[in-house]
């Protein structure tokens, strides 16, 4: 869950949390955190996309259904996100 603060912890809903270890991989990282709060531990993923990846997200959503833009955006980086990879 991503709050105004940052990364917010998905059992308590609190921003501060530290990173207990770190998987790099290519294109994403793989983060444990624990939260400082509640001691519950979470995983989240860091995944870089690039301008040219934006630039072929854009020209998918422009090429597809027009009425609904920020749906299509979402679904065409969730699309990215759940493969892993950029295609």
């Amino acid at each position: 869950m991503i709050g105004t603060k940052g990364i917010c912890c998905p059992h308590c809903g609190s921003a501060s949390a530290r990173i207990v270890e770190s998987r790099p991989g290519i294109k994403k990282v793989r983060r444990r955190r624990e939260c400082w709060d509640c001691g519950e531990r979470y995983t989240t993923y860091e995944i870089l996309i690039t301008a040219k990846d934006l630039e072929e997200t854009m020209r998918y959503v422009v090429d597809g259904d027009k009425k609904d833009v920020y749906t299509n955006i979402f679904s065409a980086m969730l699309e990215v996100i759940e493969d892993g990879e950029v295609k």
